[in-house]
């Protein structure tokens, strides 16, 4: 079972506003009232969400491949005979390695959120057409 939550606002946000012709400071307006009303959001196009699903591919297999480089300098380290490939810099430490892991695998995950939003989105869209 996949519940999904989607967050709307049920109050109207107020504003300050000035009101110059009659004369007064201020006044609260609802901001819906405010701005111009904005464009409802639009699906993603197919050729789009393709191309984020396999961004979220490859920041996972490059954040898989920095943790392999942070764990082979940590056995490196502990004098096990694998001997690291980078000796000098840098990029010869393992929190460099580990810290970028996390960094793409926390990314990928944010992209992946993004488009499972963005999946439920369009489930609502296509279920409130239908019911019309």
């Amino acid at each position: 079972m996949i519940v999904r939550i989607i967050y709307r606002p049920s109050y109207p946000h107020m504003a300050s506003a000035r009101r110059a012709v009659h004369g007064r400071d201020s006044s609260f307006e609802p901001e819906a009232a405010a701005r111009k009303p904005e464009a409802t959001a639009r699906p993603l196009p197919r050729s789009r969400r393709v191309a984020l699903r396999s961004l979220v591919l490859l920041l996972v297999r490059m954040g898989l491949g920095s943790l392999s480089m942070a764990a082979w300098r940590i056995a490196s380290d502990l004098g096990l005979p694998i001997p690291f490939v980078i000796t000098g810099g840098v990029f010869s430490h393992w929190q460099v390695w580990f810290s970028a892991a996390v960094v793409l695998a926390g990314s990928a995950g944010l992209l992946a959120r993004r488009l499972q939003f963005g999946r439920a989105q369009d489930d609502a869209n296509s279920s409130r057409e239908e019911a019309a």
